[in-house]
């Protein structure tokens, strides 16, 4: 059930207090987003602002940041893995969302760690060893969200949040209720066969740790698809050759739309199994045109002014609830 009227929400128990984001943007608000803003859960607060009907992107954008800003460690990373496979993502503004792409990287693609910076973590090892010995073996390698829980908690101990066993513990069960109040689905049981105490001093992903020399069946969360790079574009200037190929801006963004893509992807490095998403000039120059650090970006104005690419080719993570949209070509046979 959505919740779209003031009164619906205000039934939901609110906090008196005003926020520390309204005083700014008081006289924009309306009065939904002011009771959105003042609700206790962060949770609650992002469940209802993505399902209420008559918020503007703007203010919808607001109160995404607000919510990331104040969950904590694990349930921040399965609010942005949500933001993602809603395509909520899409309402951050693009410089917002560049910043929260290079955090769901860490969980879409499993963080790695090499043996040298386990042996750096000084006091914060205690809380890797308790993940690997008491959480990791709770976890099925096959299953994607198990998978997507452990990159979550390994990359939280890469970032130096967790110290304590306590700090581990608290962020994989936060990954987990954040995960359900999200999708509002019943609590799912985790495999209670333990597979030994052991603590890993790399981390590849959950299959490789808990079953080095294992083909790993979960790679990352979602479909990658590519578009190569031609050589023409590596050898002029992406201005001089928008001119030559007689591409403007308008057509650039008439092309941003029609691709079936979320209005955020993760861009990662391309391989040749990936499946091209296209192959002509106009969709490179799209992609190539509003990309932001890691992540490209529908809503980013075209920046024609962008270095020249230096690899073959441009691979995006789309993630599984958008996969039945793509339309896909041939793979490399290399």
């Amino acid at each position: 059930m959505y919740l779209h009227t003031l009164r619906e929400l205000q039934l939901l128990g609110t906090d008196s207090r005003p926020s520390l984001h309204l005083p700014a943007y008081r006289p924009e608000l309306s009065a939904l987003m002011t009771v959105l803003l003042n609700t206790k859960s962060p949770i609650q607060r992002l469940r209802h602002t993505l399902r209420a009907t008559n918020l503007v992107p703007a203010e919808r954008g607001l109160l995404i940041v607000d919510a990331l800003d104040a969950l904590p460690d694990g349930a921040r990373e399965a609010a942005i893995v949500h933001l993602f496979e809603t395509n909520a993502v899409g309402y951050l503004s693009p410089p917002k969302a560049a910043e929260v792409t290079e955090l769901y990287a860490k969980v879409a693609l499993a963080p790695r760690f090499s043996g040298g910076m386990f042996h750096r973590l000084g006091e914060q090892r205690a809380a890797w060893v308790y993940i690997c010995e008491a959480l990791f073996p709770r976890l099925d390698p096959d299953d994607p969200e198990d998978n997507l829980q452990a990159n979550a908690v390994a990359s939280l101990v890469e970032r130096r949040r967790l110290k304590t066993a306590a700090d581990a513990l608290f962020a994989f069960d936060s990954f987990t209720q954040a995960r359900e109040g999200l999708r509002r689905e019943p609590d799912r049981v985790l495999p209670g066969a333990s597979l030994g105490a052991k603590t890993y001093v790399h981390y590849n992903g959950l299959r490789e740790c808990m079953a080095p020399g294992t083909p790993a069946q979960w790679k990352h969360h979602g479909v990658a698809v590519r578009v190569d790079i031609e050589a023409v574009f590596r050898r002029a200037s992406p201005k001089t050759l928008s001119a030559e190929l007689g591409i403007d801006v308008a057509q650039i963004e008439a092309r941003a739309r029609e691709l079936p893509l979320p209005d955020v992807c993760l861009i990662l490095p391309s391989k040749p199994e990936h499946p091209l998403l296209g192959d002509d000039r106009l969709t490179t120059l799209t992609l190539l045109s509003k990309r932001v650090g890691s992540a490209w970006i529908r809503s980013q104005r075209p920046e024609l002014e962008f270095a020249r690419p230096t690899e073959e080719s441009l691979s995006l993570l789309v993630p599984p609830q958008f996969a039945s949209q793509l339309s896909l070509g041939k793979r490399d046979a290399s």
